[in-house]
């Protein structure tokens, strides 16, 4: 886990990881989908590249652009909050890039993960009440059912 990232710090790790995707992107590409899904103990990601005719061709991510990402999380963790579980970033052929969070939906796994999984993520970024989506409170349940 890393401790806090000003957004100054947030837009080097991102710039350093777009670098990273368009490392691999071959050549005629028009964008690229990069999309992590990450807690404290799992990571997954997907890298989809559009070409000039516009078919997304998957790519396999490189492994510099995931161990940013979860650099990344850890840095923009809040108290209070918590921590993002999905990040997706767009890079385009013009090298701009944009990034979206999103703290409240249930990330994809596949398989899916095991309650306990969320269990130790929200020990490591803890959330208020109002900011536990019902899902992660369900996990939650699931995780105390499994354990008795």
């Amino acid at each position: 886990m890393t401790g806090p990232l000003d957004p100054i710090g947030q837009a080097e790790l991102l710039r350093e990881a777009s670098g990273s995707l368009l490392s691999v992107a071959p050549t005629g590409w028009r964008e690229l989908q990069f999309t992590f899904h990450s807690t404290i103990s799992v990571d997954t990601a997907m890298l989809l590249c559009a070409t000039g005719d516009g078919e997304p061709v998957p790519l396999a991510p490189p492994m510099k652009a995931l161990r940013l990402f979860a650099k990344l999380r850890g840095g923009m963790y809040t108290t209070g909050k918590g921590a993002w579980f999905t990040a997706r970033m767009i890079v385009s052929s013009s090298g701009s890039h944009e990034v979206t969070y999103d703290y409240d939906s249930e990330p994809e796994f596949t398989p899916p993960l095991v309650p306990e999984t969320f269990v130790e993520d929200f020990r490591h970024f803890p959330r208020a009440e109002e900011n536990t989506p019902a899902w992660l409170r369900q996990k939650f349940a699931e995780a105390g059912r499994s354990s008795s």
